[in-house]
């Protein structure tokens, strides 16, 4: 349930992010470097958002299975939800304190990618090419490593 919740966080951050470019562009060491510190970044934040989303889910006194059940339905135009009008309510309510946790998160996220010498749209141009690259995705790793070694 908590994965499902992270994976829609995820893409709700990514979603919002403009058109990219689908041309890979070259990715600098300086880069590589900058794209490592603002991920590390924002997995903290991301574990945060995630805890304060479960948080304001069982605010409303909701289950997060339950909570990702309706949402599920809600989002599927051809399920159909089998929610009482009293979890609707809940749900509606959870989901609202969710959104702006999303909120606050991105901001926060785009906060640090900045922070860390990139734009938002570069660090997710980065994101994208990684996908594809396993030489940029032993660069970022090896990168992450040495950040993480004491200096």
């Amino acid at each position: 349930m908590l994965r499902r919740l992270t994976v829609l966080f995820l893409l709700t951050f990514i979603g919002m992010a403009p058109a990219l470019s689908q041309t890979p562009q070259k990715i600098t060491d300086k880069e590589v470097q900058q794209f490592a510190s603002a991920f590390q970044q924002i997995q903290m934040l991301n574990q945060q958002a995630q805890q304060q989303m479960i948080k304001a889910i069982q605010n409303e006194e909701m289950e997060v299975a339950r909570f990702t059940a309706i949402q599920q339905a809600q989002q599927n135009p051809d399920q159909e939800s089998d929610a009482t009008d009293q979890e609707m309510i809940k749900y509606q309510k959870a989901m609202e304190q969710v959104m702006v946790v999303q909120q606050n998160a991105q901001q926060n996220m785009e906060a640090q990618i900045t922070k860390a010498g990139l734009s938002p749209q570069r660090y997710q141009q980065i994101a994208m090419q990684i996908q594809g690259s396993e030489e940029l995705q032993q660069r970022i790793q090896q990168e992450l490593q040495k950040q993480q070694q004491p200096g």
